[in-house]
């Protein structure tokens, strides 16, 4: 692991925020228990962490919070689903086929509708889990107006 990683205000940046973005930078990673001081910028261990994950601290916060409550499966599919939610429900062709996936995206946003959004693609994939094979789930998506691929 690099040393740099220890120290935030050490990372070689390719081009420096400024002192004023980075302040407000070190503001949040104290918030999301990056750091253990809001005047420090040395990493915590969950910072460290943090570092450690492919994801912006905001998710790994997310993951990592959600971890502690239990429910990191169903946390790292909201998180995954902000990616896809433009893509997981299908349009449709004709009038009939909109009408239907209009309403297919209705009956999931209905499940989770605080969540918006991430909530019917929660809701998705809560039904498709119980999908036994990838030929079963295909023909799942079709029924439902979800792209397969999603």
């Amino acid at each position: 692991q690099p040393e740099w990683i220890s120290d935030v205000r050490d990372f070689p940046f390719v081009e420096h925020p400024g002192e004023a973005r980075l302040e407000k930078a070190l503001q949040m990673l104290y918030h999301l228990g990056a750091l253990s001081d809001p005047t420090s910028s040395k990493l915590t261990e969950q910072g460290m962490e943090m570092a450690r994950m492919s994801t912006q601290p905001r998710v790994s916060s997310i993951l990592f919070e959600a971890q502690r409550l239990g429910v990191l499966d169903l946390a790292s599919v909201a998180v995954g689903m902000t990616q896809l939610t433009g893509l997981l429900f299908r349009r449709g062709r004709t009038d009939e086929e909109k009408k239907h996936a209009l309403k297919s995206r209705a009956v999931f946003s209905e499940r989770l509708p605080a969540l918006g959004d991430v909530g019917a693609a929660v809701a998705v994939w809560l039904d498709a889990r119980s999908v036994e094979d990838k030929r079963a789930l295909k023909s799942w998506c079709n029924q439902h107006a979800v792209g397969f691929q999603a």
